[in-house]
């Protein structure tokens, strides 16, 4: 075989070395100087192949943008490149992937049967998919050419076009150009960790200093419980609840006003307090008050503690009025 005054030889007669992308089956032997007229046939197989490929791989991709843009509880439910990247390929469908193209042949996926459901996936209608491949095999395979534009240059194009703008566009905000997209939010989002690393850093250091605070108060209430049982006992108690009374409402009122130090002061002071007072319970003689009073006064401390990384004064409230209805009960009982 000679190929424009070439000759050529194979041990085949399949031939798919010659010309890039086609395959030469040789059927018969011709005359010397005959020229030899090729034909071709439209992949029907490989683009059929290929629009389902398409509709699956679609089909992944939008189920994880679903979950990753859920509206309750996707990470990137506020992320505007994302969800416009969602809205994006939810058009693909109705997007021309061809121009110049036959009068009446279809130039987008909706028209060869590729048909959008209720819930957003794709799915492909074959007997139409099979109907435009006989009538308009060209504009079909057009569509699965390697293009150029957002629109007309084939699915490639279309998708490579929805990309880059998802990725990364300039918009001009107030007479600035600023870079949008996943790139930006890429850059936000590690920003955004940073700040978060550093303040658990902070949480962790105020967390040592203040339980340091808590044992060093808690060791002085401690002997101070110790040195007064012995003494007038019942006083002290009802100094005490007072006092983590006071130091409650105060606590509440600085987490109102935004008063960090002076909530952190008084948590402190009522915590310490809470210990004591458990501290002082007298098991051996308390009977069934000792063990109740004792959870009690755990209960309201973790509650304390708890309300002391927010700015809600409530849990500060209820404690303080928990522990006022024991001390106007502690006071009846003084005076009967």
């Amino acid at each position: 075989m000679s190929i424009n005054g070439t000759p050529v030889e194979r041990s085949s007669n399949t031939i798919s070395d010659l010309v890039d992308g086609v395959k030469l089956t040789l059927t018969s032997v011709t005359a010397a100087g005959k020229p030899v007229v090729l034909g071709s046939a439209t992949p029907t197989a490989g683009l059929t192949q290929a629009v389902n490929d398409f509709v699956e791989t679609y089909n992944q991709l939008l189920a994880e943008l679903k979950t990753e843009t859920d509206a309750a509880s996707g990470p990137l439910r506020n992320d505007f490149s994302a969800t416009n990247l969602l809205r994006s390929l939810r058009g693909m469908t109705l997007t021309p992937l061809t121009t110049g193209g036959a009068a009446g042949a279809p130039n987008t996926l909706s028209g060869i049967g590729v048909k959008t459901n209720k819930d957003g996936t794709l799915s492909v209608d074959a007997a139409q998919l099979t109907a435009a491949l006989t009538k308009t095999p060209d504009a079909v395979e057009a569509m699965f050419a390697d293009g150029t534009g957002a629109t007309g240059g084939g699915i490639s194009a279309a998708l490579n076009a929805i990309s880059t703008a998802a990725v990364s566009r300039k918009t001009v905000i107030n007479g600035r150009t600023e870079v949008t997209g996943l790139v930006a939010s890429t850059a936000l989002y590690t920003a955004a960790k940073t700040k978060v690393s550093v303040a658990e850093e902070k949480v962790t250091s105020d967390a040592a200093v203040y339980k340091e605070r808590l044992t060093k108060q808690y060791a002085a209430s401690d002997a101070k419980v110790a040195a007064y049982k012995a003494t007038d006992g019942p006083a002290l108690v009802q100094l005490l609840y007072d006092q983590a009374i006071r130091a409650l409402r105060g606590a509440a009122w600085a987490a109102e006003n935004n008063n960090y130090k002076m909530k952190s002061d008084k948590v402190t002071r009522a915590t310490a307090i809470l210990f004591a007072l458990e501290a002082g319970l007298d098991f051996d003689n308390g009977g069934t008050v000792a063990p109740a009073l004792a959870r009690l006064y755990a209960g309201t401390r973790m509650t304390v503690v708890n309300a002391a990384v927010g700015n809600d004064p409530a849990p500060f409230r209820d404690v303080a009025n928990t522990l006022d209805e024991i001390g106007q009960a502690w006071r009846t009982a003084r005076a009967a």
